[in-house]
C-alpha cells in the first residue's frame, strides 16, 4: 500500500515540476512574410492592419535605396491609412512588449517623426509611448537606418498593442506570458517537506 502511495506522490511531484517553465521570448523578424499583406502571422503572434485601404509592405534587403536598410527583411506601413496596426497573441494569451526596431519611412519622409504606441492590459489600463526616429538615413550607405526602442518593465500583461501608420519597423521582441508560472521557492520547499514526512512515517511497504 505504501509503495503504491509513494509512487503516486512521486509521480505528482514529477508532473508538477514537468509543467514548470519560464516565459518564452520570441522575435518577429518577418523573414517569411509576403511582400504586401494585411495580416502577418509569426511565432504565435498576429499583426493586423486596420482600416479598409492600409497594408504592410515587406521589403527585402537591397530592394531600393529610397527606404531604410538593416540587412534583413523589414515592414513598412502604408501612408494612406489612418487606422493603426494591431499586435495580439494568436491564442489570445497575455504578453509583454520588450522592444522594436524602427526606421525612417523613406527618402522623402526622412526627417525626425513620431509614432504613437498604445498597450491595452488585462486590467483595462492603457499604456502609451511616443517613439521618435532621428532622421539619420542613407538607404544602402553606412549609416544605421534603424534604431532599437525599449519599452521598459511596465509593458506587461498586454491583451493587444496598437501603433500608428507611416512607420518602418522590424524585430519586435515579445515575452509570451501564457506559459505556466514557476512556483515560488517557499511552495517547493513545503512540498518537499511534506513528502519527506510522508516517507519517514511509512518506513516499509505493507
Amino acid at each position: 500500500m505504501f509503495c503504491r502511495s509513494f509512487s503516486l506522490a512521486i509521480g505528482i511531484v514529477i508532473l508538477s515540476f514537468g509543467s514548470v517553465s519560464a516565459n518564452a521570448t520570441v522575435i518577429l523578424d518577418f523573414e517569411n512574410a509576403d511582400s504586401e499583406v494585411r495580416h502577418i502571422e509569426q511565432n504565435g503572434f498576429s499583426l493586423d492592419m486596420g482600416g479598409q485601404y492600409g497594408f504592410f509592405q515587406v521589403f527585402n534587403p537591397t530592394d531600393t535605396t529610397s527606404v531604410p536598410q538593416n540587412g534583413t527583411k523589414f515592414v513598412q506601413m502604408s501612408t494612406q491609412n489612418a487606422y493603426p496596426a494591431t499586435l495580439t497573441a494568436s491564442d489570445g494569451s497575455l504578453f509583454s512588449l520588450s522592444s522594436i526596431d524602427v526606421g525612417e519611412y523613406s527618402s522623402v519622409y526622412r526627417y525626425p517623426r513620431s509614432s504613437l504606441f498604445r498597450g491595452y492590459t488585462d486590467s483595462g489600463t492603457v499604456l502609451t509611448e511616443e517613439i521618435w526616429v532621428d532622421g539619420d538615413f542613407d538607404g544602402l550607405g553606412g549609416i544605421s537606418d534603424f534604431e532599437t526602442f525599449d519599452f521598459g518593465e511596465t509593458w506587461t500583461n498586454l491583451v493587444k498593442v496598437e501603433f500608428g501608420n507611416a512607420l518602418t519597423f522590424d524585430n519586435i521582441v515579445i515575452n509570451n506570458e501564457s506559459i505556466a508560472s514557476v512556483p515560488e521557492p517557499g511552495t517547493l520547499g513545503m512540498l518537499s517537506l511534506g513528502l519527506l514526512m510522508f516517507v519517514r512515517r511509512k518506513i516499509k511497504c505493507t
